[in-house]
């Protein structure tokens, strides 16, 4: 799920960037899999469309591209006047990609903190 030829190219391939940019990806990814456990209330919107900004760059960097273009179509499906119906399969498909992205970047910071 990831690829790290731009974060390589950026860091000469430093472990400890490497390590920083996986925890960030974890922090703002475990904050929006907590707001996606459920169907998004109105009110809670404007924080989870900040929280989609915030992680967007870190997805690109992470070479997580798949994930990426899925994010913008829930976001952009939460913005319009899409139906409930296929709003809710984009979230819940979108929820269970970012969980298995999620663990498999725990998996990675464990790796590189045995390697450092």
């Amino acid at each position: 799920m990831f690829d790290y030829s731009y974060l390589d190219r950026i860091s000469s391939e430093s472990t400890d960037l490497h390590l920083e940019v996986l925890e960030v990806f974890l922090v703002a990814g475990k904050k929006l899999e907590l707001a996606l456990q459920e169907p998004v209330a109105a009110e809670n919107k404007k924080q989870l469309f900040t929280t989609f900004s915030k992680l967007y760059s870190n997805l690109r960097i992470l070479g997580m591209e798949k994930l990426l273009v899925d994010a913008e179509l829930l976001e952009t499906s939460l913005r319009s006047e899409a139906s409930d119906n296929k709003r809710e399969e984009q979230r819940q498909a979108f929820a269970e990609r970012l969980k298995i992205a999620l663990s498999q970047a725990e998996d990675e910071i464990q790796r590189l903190n045995r390697k450092g």
